[in-house]
């Protein structure tokens, strides 16, 4: 279009790229259009159009002109007031030219900028079409016009309102409904990109010239509500064409030093990018190998990445990693390109090192187990430290074979075979060892440790199983129970065994039965006659209920008889519980367990209620019996006829049924007369029997503790070591080399603990001796290795935090964890400097440091940062966390200050308003209003009503050089209703990065309507002297007073009053309504001085009292009044001055006729003459 001008600008065209000749207009073009103006809520109070020429060339605009025409219109504008502004003027290069239009009579103290034209079209401000043309002839064509005269053309349309259907290039410029009429004009934008917000004063297209031209309206405007109009002058616009592009890239190098071991992948490291007027095409990066790059530190890398125009509207984040194939130095780059853009690189430095060889150590590297684990039981678990180096991929195994099984931790599962990941070698892992002998002869052995590349390493393991001992009883037992009688045995039989050094007198004792499950006292119970004794180391057999011959089997000759069912007791085969008691009153149920009356006690079966220690001993069965063993590797077999315990005695006695007994399918019953079994001598047995330290130089360890049991003890105990090993009878008492037990203490099991506080680094063995008159000393092995204080070390994870932030606001808190081993009493520091902030805590006190203490580095720390950027741009930093004796850790942060969002404008509340309808104008005062933080900013007040017909009249504006305003409303005439009212404040900040620059705030206007009152009287307006009248108010209203109240005689505060004025008067009725509103209304009432006559119609002559004489009320105020009555013949039959009311109705003596007369009063005073009829009744 505007084809006549090209001539002007051919110069241009061998200039501009292609692109931009495409994009930017090559003439001059309207550049912004305001159609509101003096409107309601107008910003300015004319219309006006901004011309802008955005070629190299001066135009000089001779008889130009603009022309108008409605969204429907179907003539453009001709040479009339309202539709053609013709104009003159030179438009320099770059520059601006404006033309101010018609003013409208709402807003009439917001003028335009000096102009450089004027016209009289009056525009609307929601829908329509204007030509700039290139001479002031009305152009002849409205449907898509295509005079060659015409330089530019636009068409606007408000949503919702009338269409405009032609009359613009290729398509309309729409408004959004929600957009307040008369607060905003259609820009032209300066590039692509343009918003509104880039286009306002501080956006970076403010001052870029609005030249952008590819013919079509819609997308070559915006709906700008920060209306700003230019004109010559404004400063000249650069020279357009498409905003330069740029690219910036910090770091701009990134060195990821010479450790990285060949054939494997660096952490990334990363750099920020960010652009301006990145085109659609994005932006490319490339970069060879040995180096790739990501746009996630944890996604797919690559030699190429790729960033779209949308992406680059904010900075983006590059990762890049480094994977050496060879040992040499290995330079590179990222190559950063956009169209348009100077390309940029950031340079890459890295240098592979070469793969080192693992290797394996183990510390101590033998375990002794000594000789003393008896066979059969498992040890206590020795341990060693294992430590790597350069650990493969394949991580560590170790083997081991029978009688040893290793474990990763102390009280988990042990086996054969045990790996560790390549992870878990990063630091020292600790391998623990058990000895499970089987025989008493020596069993060495050793573990295998390999890991690929590494020189394998062994753990020597030597260690002897001991012989089983047996932990007699110091009383007697019960050693054998069978409950089934009539199957093996024809009666049921109890056991007793005596394994102490001495007779045993059982006078007077009992044997007592129950059930299982019985709760009650003891039923059964057999007792012993006084001087019943069983010998040392010797049986007692006592037979119960049963019936002889029933058994398959022979039954032995007891010790004890009984026959039928005196004293003696059924036993259940499978569940039951029995009690040696030294005394024959039946026991309560439950028993107390231990009791002194209670020698023995056995709960057998799985039902059985209770028992000694944790479990029930196990059920027998007819066929079978439960035999008590002889020592804790006892066996059915071992304990059988020609066992290797058969004749060792049935003494061993832990106090738990559960294992103490077992169930012997051979059943051999013995009596009094059985050989006596040996006497056990005394014995210790320790658990466990080795303990494994490890302690730093110079320590105490926590303590560690095994337990003596003795068994036959003639004496106490001594309990010896050396250094560095103490030993003590209480984990919290004093620590020497030696203790000692009592025998009386060691008739229950003891603990001894044992503290290592080695001197030196290294392996530290040594022993625990106890040793006791006549029983075989035991020891239990000390292994301990002294350890020097390992280094501290730290890690910081993540090591990388990024921040975008606006300028003088404070980001949200991101946050990295710290770790830390082997802290030292000063703690780790951790420090920032600005414009970062640390807090040990999210929503705490942040600063430039802060500290953990040792106790707290126990457990990893969180460190939470802020970023409060002061300038705009890349603002990067360093957390340094440093312990003393460890290598500092740095936290690398990434920030970018972007410009300062803008801040949202205030006002103060407004309060609602309820008022009674007036047609003064009013106003509300309004306070608070400010741009918010940004004091230079300026603002606009708009008003709107959810009830526009409840006002005549409605504004607001601020009030300048402050922080106030006002609303000025005339309500319409006699409305009455509630409106929301809208008060918005905009500034023009603009809402890049997230800005506000708009407040809305609601306040409610109730307008109650007036009472509509209207006074009428009874009797009219004219009454006389004398006469009442009533007065009614017709209003409905709910209070009502009324003056002057001397001539009211009732009814002052109702609708109603009766009055009886004795001269003219005005009455006053003020009406309130139940809104509270009140209105006043008069009405007068003139009273003639005259007395009213009120005269009868009727006379009924007939004596009786009663209408005999015609009466004329107050004719006695009139002496002088004459009265005549005629009849219908105009014959006067009465006549009579100073009537005295007596006429009966008769003409000189005589009754008249019945019938009706004529009469006439003459007052004779100048008032009118009363007249009227009378009537004369005789029947």
């Amino acid at each position: 279009m505007k084809k006549t001008l090209l001539y002007l600008f051919y110069s241009l065209l061998f200039l501009l790229p292609t692109q931009l000749m495409a994009q930017i207009a090559n003439h001059v073009v309207i550049s912004q259009v305001y159609g509101g103006g003096g409107n309601t809520n107008a910003v300015f109070t004319n219309d006006f159009v901004e011309l802008y020429n955005p070629t190299s060339n001066d135009v000089v605009m001779t008889n130009w002109s603009l022309q108008y025409a409605s969204a429907a219109g179907t003539a453009w504008g001709v040479s009339t007031s309202s539709t053609i502004a013709p104009f003159s003027g030179t438009i320099k290069a770059h520059g601006y030219f404006l033309i101010g239009l018609a003013a409208g009579t709402t807003v009439t103290n917001k003028p335009l900028p000096t102009t450089d034209a004027t016209g009289p079209i009056n525009m609307s401000a929601a829908a329509g079409k204007i030509a700039l043309v290139n001479n002031s002839t009305q152009i002849s064509q409205v449907a898509n016009p295509t005079d060659a005269s015409i330089v530019d053309l636009l068409g606007f349309y408000t949503s919702g309102g009338a269409t405009v259907t032609t009359g613009f290039e290729t398509a309309y410029l729409t408004i959004p409904s929600t957009v307040t009429s008369n607060t905003w004009a259609a820009q032209r934008i300066a590039n692509a990109t343009s918003t509104a917000a880039s286009l306002s004063a501080g956006g970076a297209d403010a001052s870029a010239g609005n030249g952008w031209d590819s013919n079509n309206n819609s997308t070559d405007f915006v709906v700008q509500t920060t209306i700003v109009p230019k004109n010559s002058a404004t400063p000249i616009a650069p020279a357009l064409g498409s905003p330069t592009p740029t690219l910036s890239a910090n770091p701009t190098s990134l060195d990821f030093g010479t450790t990285q071991t060949v054939g494997t992948t660096s952490a990334a490291k990363n750099f920020s990018l960010s652009g301006t007027n990145i085109d659609a095409n994005g932006v490319s990066l490339s970069v060879a190998a040995p180096y790739s790059i990501s746009s996630s530190s944890t996604g797919t890398y690559g030699t190429s990445l790729s960033f779209t125009q949308a992406q680059m509207a904010s900075a983006q984040t590059v990762y890049v990693e480094f994977t050496p194939t060879n040992t040499t130095a290995a330079p590179g780059s990222v190559s950063i390109t956009s169209a348009g853009a100077s390309t940029q690189t950031v340079t890459l430095t890295g240098t592979g090192a070469a793969a080192v060889t693992p290797t394996l150590s183990a510390n101590p590297t033998s375990l002794d187990f000594g000789t003393t684990q008896t066979v059969g039981t498992t040890s206590a678990a020795k341990s060693f430290s294992l430590s790597g180096t350069n650990i493969g991929s394949g991580g560590v195994s170790l083997s081991v074979a029978a009688p040893y099984s290793i474990s990763s931790s102390a009280t988990g599962t042990y086996g054969t075979s045990l790996t560790f990941t390549q992870a878990q070698m990063a630091s020292a892992q600790t391998v623990y060892v058990e000895f499970a002998p089987t025989t008493t002869t020596a069993a060495p052995g050793s573990i295998g440790i390999t890991s690929t590349g590494a020189t394998a390493q062994t753990v020597s393991l030597t260690g002897t199983g001991a012989a089983a001992t047996s932990t007699g009883a110091n009383h007697v037992v019960i050693s054998q129970l069978y409950g089934g009688n009539g199957n093996t045995y024809s009666f049921d039989f109890i056991e007793l065994y005596n394994p102490t050094s001495a007779d045993v007198d059982m006078s007077n004792w009992s044997l007592q039965y129950n059930s299982a499950t019985g709760t009650g006292a003891f039923s059964g119970l057999t007792t012993f006659t006084s001087g019943t004794t069983i010998k040392a180391h010797s049986y007692f057999l006592v037979q119960e209920q049963g019936t002889a011959g029933t058994g398959t089997g022979t039954s032995p000759t007891a010790d004890l008889t009984t026959s039928g069912t005196t004293n003696n007791f059924n036993m259940s085969g499978t569940a039951g519980k029995i009690a040696l008691v030294n005394g024959t009153t039946l026991l309560s149920a439950p028993p107390t367990l231990p009791s002194a009356a209670i020698i023995d006690f056995v709960g057998y079966g799985t039902t059985a209620a209770y028992y000694e220690g944790s479990a029930a001993a196990p059920a027998p069965s007819s066929t079978t019996s439960i035999i008590r063993k002889a020592s804790a590797t006892s066996t059915a077999s071992t304990l059988a006829t020609g066992g290797s315990e058969a004749t060792a005695g049935n003494g061993y006695d832990t106090d738990n049924n559960g294992s103490d007994f077992v169930v012997a399918s051979t059943i051999n019953l013995r009596t009094s007369a059985t050989p006596a079994a040996p006497p056990l001598g005394p014995s210790l047995a320790l658990a466990p029997t080795s303990l494994t330290f490890s302690q730093t130089v110079g320590t105490t360890s926590a303590a560690q503790s095994f337990t003596i049991t003795g068994s036959s003890l003639t004496a106490g105990a001594t309990v010896t070591t050396s250094a560095p090993y103490a030993v003590s009878t209480s984990a919290t008492g004093t620590y020497s080399t030696s203790v000692t037990f009592t025998q009386s203490q060691l008739s229950s099991a003891q603990t001894v603990y044992v503290q290592f506080t080695p001197t030196a680094a290294g392996p530290a063995s040594g022993s625990v001796t106890v040793a006791s008159t006549g029983a075989t000393s035991q020891s239990v092995t000390l292994n301990g290795t002294g350890t020097t204080a390992a280094a501290p070390t730290l890690s910081a994870t993540p090591a990388t935090l990024t921040f975008s932030q606006s300028v003088g606001s404070t980001s949200a808190a991101q946050s990295f964890s710290v770790s830390g081993t082997n802290i030292p009493s000063t703690g780790v520091t951790v420090t920032v400097a600005a414009p970062y902030a640390i807090a040990t805590s999210a929503a705490g006190t942040y600063g430039t440091s802060i500290t953990f203490t040792q106790a707290q580095m126990a457990a990893a720390q969180t460190v939470y940062v802020q970023f409060t950027p002061a300038a705009v741009g890349a603002a990067n930093g360093t957390v340094t966390i440093a312990s003393t004796g460890a290598t500092s850790q740095p936290v690398t942060l990434n920030g970018t200050g972007l410009v300062a969002a803008n801040t949202p404008p205030t006002l103060s509340p407004i309060s609602n308003v309820t008022l009674c309808y007036t047609p003064v104008q009013q106003t509300i005062a309004l306070s608070g209003i400010t741009p918010g933080a940004e004091s230079a900013q300026t603002v606009v007040l708009s008003i709107s009503s959810s009830n526009p017909a409840l006002f005549s009249q409605l504004g607001a504006f601020p009030i300048a050089g402050g922080t106030t305003g006002q609303i000025n409303y005339t309500i319409a005439p006699n409305a009455s209703g509630t409106a929301v009212v809208t008060v918005t404040v905009k500034d023009n900040g603009g809402i890049a990065n997230g800005g506000i620059d708009t407040y809305t705030t609601n306040f409610n206007i109730t307008v109650n309507s007036l009472p509509n009152v209207n006074i009428v009287s009874n009797v009219g307006t004219n009454i006389t002297k004398g006469v009442t009248a009533q007065l009614t108010a017709t209003a409905g209203g709910t209070t009502y007073a009324w003056t002057p109240a001397a001539d009211i005689i009732s009814g002052q505060n109702t609708a109603t009053v009766t009055v009886r004025p004795k001269a003219s008067e005005t009455f006053t009725v003020v009406v309130t309504n139940a809104s509270g509103c009140s209105t006043t209304q008069t009405i007068s009432l003139n009273v003639s001085t005259l007395y009213p006559l009120v005269t009868s119609n009727i006379i009924t002559p007939n004596g009786d009292g009663k209408n005999d004489t015609w009466i004329i009320k107050n004719i006695d105020y009139y002496p002088t009044s004459s009265v005549k009555v005629v009849d219908k013949a105009g014959k006067v039959v009465f006549s009579a001055t100073n009537y005295l009311n007596d006429w009966d109705g008769t003409y000189n003596g005589q009754p008249l006729t019945q019938g009706t007369y004529y009469y006439v009063i003459d007052l004779g005073t100048g008032a009118p003459k009363y007249t009227g009829y009378v009537t004369i009744i005789r029947d």
